[in-house]
């Protein structure tokens, strides 16, 4: 907000810190890295900047040849790609941030997984590289935590109306214990809190033992606090830590789940919103279904690192992130499709130097705008 000109307006800049308010500087580029392949990353930068190249080493040449600073954030690393271990954040850093990072004129600040950091640091002159781990002491803000803290147990904001939610002083007290069990994360205090609020009966405030100080503690903590097994639960958001990012229908996740347990799972899952629901976050796919994600990437993270065997129908969930769009695409391209019927058009493939392998779909009377997939090479 700091570096756009008309949020920085709305803020009340001289009650500041001046060590925290940056200059007023041209507005960077931020191309978030969530859903997208790392070609698609490098080409939407070269869009941003209008770049004339077609080929991928043209376009740090002509980002270096502009006469201009260049400042490019790109968040979400963690979350690229349209599956869920497919590897597509380390394609990222090593396809896209590394060849930019070493561009002279340019200034990249990016959000990359731990492990990837110092991929990303290897090969760069010692000097022009900072890496900030936010969960380092040097960062922690204890404070920060109980506030958050507080925030979330607050009716005001949303929460259940509890005694230890509506009376200010039990209020604090219990965000003082969350922030302290969560050391320097806040999505452990976000699913402590959330791990409260959605099964509170039988919860004691006074009893920190019940809060957690990991998000693999959060799982195991909330499960055996409303008598299951944490592997039941683990199982239950194996198909959403294998699948596509972006979720899946209920319905299917509940046949996914089925098929990684070896038996069906109707019954518990039909009561299992309670457990599941302070890692999951509702949405809609596609044709208006309810569809359900995991609430943030470090949750599938822990997931498959604690099921490291599951069975033979978990490995069919990264393919629903493929077959789905797969389908998707024949249906749309179809020539019986009510997109496509009655209009004339020419699919048109491009080389993988330009937005690797563009399917377009030009010459239709009945779209309004071509339609554009994208498929990593």
């Amino acid at each position: 907000m700091l570096c756009d000109p008309e949020y920085r307006k709305q803020l009340a800049l001289d009650t500041m810190d001046p060590a925290t308010v940056p200059p007023e500087l041209p507005v960077p580029a931020v191309p978030s890295a969530e859903g997208l392949s790392a070609a698609q990353v490098l080409w939407l930068i070269a869009d941003h900047y209008a770049l004339k190249t077609t080929d991928s080493a043209g376009v740090y040449a002509e980002l270096s040849a502009l006469d201009q600073p260049v400042t490019i954030v790109v968040p979400d690393v963690d979350r690229a790609g349209t599956v869920r271990g497919s590897g597509e954040p380390a394609r990222v850093v090593g396809e896209v941030l590394k060849p930019l990072a070493a561009v002279e004129n340019l200034r990249l600040l990016t959000e990359v997984p731990r492990h990837l950091a110092s991929d990303l640091a290897a090969g760069l002159s010692s000097g022009v590289v900072q890496v900030i781990d936010l969960d380092e002491p040097e960062w922690a803000d204890p404070d920060a935590l109980v506030r958050h803290a507080e925030a979330a147990l607050n009716p005001q904001f949303g929460a259940l109306e509890l005694p230890f939610t509506v009376d200010p002083e039990a209020r604090l007290d219990l965000a003082a214990a969350v922030g302290r069990r969560a050391g320097a994360s806040h999505l452990v205090v976000e699913l402590a809190v959330q791990c409260i609020l959605m099964a509170p009966d039988g919860f004691d405030p006074a009893d920190e033992q019940h809060l957690p100080s990991s998000v693999g503690e959060a799982l195991n903590l909330h499960a055996r606090r409303l008598g299951t097994d944490p592997q039941l639960l683990r199982t239950m958001l194996a198909p959403l830590a294998h699948g596509p990012d972006d979720g899946m229908p209920i319905d299917l996740w509940v046949r996914l789940a089925g098929a990684v347990a070896g038996h069906d799972m109707s019954a518990p899952m039909a009561d299992g919103m309670p457990l599941a629901g302070p890692f999951v976050q509702p949405g809609e796919g596609a044709e208006g279904r309810p569809s359900v994600r995991l609430a943030h990437p470090a949750i599938a993270d822990d997931i498959r690192v604690g099921l490291p065997n599951l069975r033979t129908g978990a490995r069919r969930i990264p393919m629903y992130g493929i077959t789905s769009r797969a389908t998707h695409l024949s249906r749309v391209c179809s020539p019986s499709s009510s997109l496509i019927q009655g209009s004339s058009y020419t699919p048109i493939r491009y080389s993988c130097a330009r937005r690797s392998r563009l399917l377009l779909l030009r010459n239709s009377a009945h779209l309004p705008t071509p339609i554009c997939v994208l498929h990593r090479c």
